[in-house]
């Protein structure tokens, strides 16, 4: 049977939980990137993501029964790569996490050393958002879920994840022209 979507997860689910451990290295397959990437942008250090998409899929694997298909596979999987990004950031300091972001410098071609260095204010800007931010911009700017989706990963009101977005919008804003004033007094 070929199945699409949310159709194709929800028969990988049924046959994980009955002892199909292949369908589930189908939805690994299937989600590996996407939530590696979700987890990046959470974490900034790629082994830290690497780690934390991991947890994620271990836990997704021991509770697959308790998913009841009330939302969407994906949802519940970021819902599980979330918390255990928040876990893990928790547990660590927010200066590592910008110095080991810093610490793995590519020599570039010119043209892309701006857009490089950009990248990299955005990022310590979105580091510096308060954790409800940080998480609301991720899942819909980053990962470009819904606002449906979203709220149910974040446990929230859908009016709520909007304004989370929009405050964490406004949030950044702000911390990126502090950011790049200051760099330019550095010279």
């Amino acid at each position: 049977m070929d199945f699409s979507g949310e159709d194709k997860d929800l028969e990988l689910v049924n046959r994980v939980k009955a002892g199909d451990e292949i369908a589930f290295e189908r939805l690994v397959s299937d989600y590996q990137k996407r939530i590696f990437a979700f987890c990046y942008r959470m974490l900034l250090n790629s082994a830290d993501a690497e780690d934390a998409a991991q947890e994620a899929f271990i836990k997704a694997y021991k509770n697959i029964k308790g998913f009841k298909g009330e939302s969407k596979f994906s949802t519940w999987l970021y819902m599980i790569a979330k918390n255990t990004c928040l876990d893990k950031f928790r547990s660590k300091s927010p200066k590592a996490s910008i110095d080991e972001f810093l610490a793995d410098p590519k020599p570039l071609p010119e043209e892309l050393y701006a857009k490089k260095e950009r990248e990299m204010i955005l990022m310590r800007g979105v580091e510096r958002l308060d954790e409800m931010h940080r998480v609301a911009l991720s899942l819909i700017h980053f990962e470009g879920l819904s606002y449906e989706e979203a709220s149910h990963i974040m446990e929230c009101e859908i009016g709520t994840a909007k304004s989370r977005v929009n405050r964490g919008l406004e949030q950044l804003g702000r911390l990126l022209r502090e950011m790049l004033k200051e760099k330019k007094r550095e010279g």
